[in-house]
């Protein structure tokens, strides 16, 4: 059987399915770089960190590119999807499930890591306003130096 898409010239159901497991694909690497993302953070591997944000924002930028291929199925979903052989539509189900779930699963770990993230900026900002303290400490406490009194004194009036 052949997808019946007279009801919708131009959108092919073997093209969504094509498009959403490419969609699921960077999902799915999206999720590795997430979990890489997460051990840097907790290892404080900046350098690395940045060059993982850097893949991450490659995958998502084909995301974006994926996103406008998908357009025109989104703008016409309900009278496509009731063209689509029943096949077809579990598939695009069972694929549209899982990009879901990995999307939660991506938010998540980046809002764990945002929270860690900003737990290390308030204590290194701790830190540094305890380093800045104890120095003003030593400061204040640092014996001054006092003029030694004069020895000889002019005594005529």
């Amino acid at each position: 059987m052949t997808d019946r898409t007279e009801k919708s010239p131009g959108l092919d159901g073997e093209l969504l399915v094509e498009l959403l497991r490419r969609q699921e694909s960077l999902f799915d690497h999206l999720a590795e770089l997430s979990v890489q993302q997460e051990a840097l953070i907790s290892q404080d591997n900046a350098d690395e960190l940045l060059s993982v944000l850097g893949r991450r924002q490659q995958v998502i930028d084909q995301l974006t590119e994926l996103s406008q291929q998908l357009k025109p199925f989104r703008a016409r979903w309900d009278a496509f999807r009731s063209t689509m052989e029943a096949e077809t539509r579990r598939t695009v189900e069972a694929i549209l499930g899982r990009i879901e779930q990995m999307q939660k699963t991506v938010a998540r770990r980046d809002e764990a890591d945002c929270q860690l993230l900003r737990q290390r900026q308030q204590r290194v900002g701790g830190e540094f306003d305890r380093m800045a303290r104890v120095s003003g400490a030593r400061t204040a406490y640092r014996t001054q130096t006092v003029p030694p009194p004069a020895r000889l004194a002019d005594q005529r009036g």
